[in-house]
């Protein structure tokens, strides 16, 4: 029952995944498996998104999203390419699409990314503090059980 809801044509998004790299096939793996919920990828090749000049990359984007019947709009990028999708974004927000970032970091092991809002500024935070209350539950009987 739950597929066939899913189907319906108000519960379809678009997404076009931007970047380049394994981590963008990654993400497009993961949403192409994704399609019984109505997930539709959106299919312009990497060269035609991502280009040297951010600005030229955003108004690839912006012609793309104008032309395109596109929902969201998913960047994976490296850290030091954060910057240069500032402009991208700005044409998401100036166009009502949602934009994603995920941002490769491959060497962190155990902490989880979590998004937080401190009075209006946007915080990307790093933590290997469970929020899940039932997490929370287990750790402070572990730490009471190891406690002397």
């Amino acid at each position: 029952m739950r597929s066939l809801i899913a189907r319906t044509s108000a519960s379809e998004r678009s997404v076009l995944v931007v970047g380049r790299g394994s981590q963008v096939q990654e993400i497009r793996g993961i949403l192409q498996g994704e399609e019984h919920w109505g997930v539709r990828l959106v299919e312009p090749s990497v060269d035609q998104v991502m280009c040297a000049n951010p600005n030229d990359t955003a108004a690839a984007i912006s012609m793309l999203l104008t032309t395109m019947v596109v929902d969201e709009v998913i960047f994976a990028v490296s850290p030091t390419e954060l910057a240069q999708i500032e402009p991208s974004l700005l044409v998401c927000e100036r166009l009502g699409v949602k934009a994603h970032v995920s941002v490769a970091m491959g060497n962190l092991q155990l902490a989880k990314a979590v998004t937080n809002d401190l009075r209006g500024i946007p915080l990307l935070t790093f933590t290997t503090t469970p929020f899940d209350e039932r997490h929370l539950l287990v750790k402070r009987v572990l730490d009471l059980a190891a406690s002397p």
